[in-house]
């Protein structure tokens, strides 16, 4: 992985020595609450987001209840994007 400079990004790492070109990207969205959320994702070399998953500040994966409010879920940020990544290159 190498560092990237991505518009929209707060970080972005690009994969190097493989045929795939994919950018793992941090981008933080605004709350209405005034709180920020970060989607961690895969970009494509066609430009498709892949979203591992959603990171509150302290980096606790979230997810959207059925209610619309985010909520902790069990699941590791890094395990949610490792996992991303190998059904990519699969």
């Amino acid at each position: 992985m190498a560092s990237v400079s991505a518009p929209q990004s707060l970080a972005c790492y690009q994969t190097v020595d493989l045929n795939l070109c994919l950018q793992l990207r941090l981008v933080l969205i605004p709350l209405t609450n005034g709180r920020l959320l970060g989607r961690l994702s895969w970009l494509d070399r066609r430009g498709v987001d892949h979203v591992c998953c959603y990171v509150n500040e302290a980096f606790d994966c979230l997810i959207m209840a059925a209610d619309g409010a985010w909520i902790k879920q069990a699941k590791s940020a890094e395990k949610l994007c490792i996992n991303e990544f190998e059904a990519l290159v699969a």
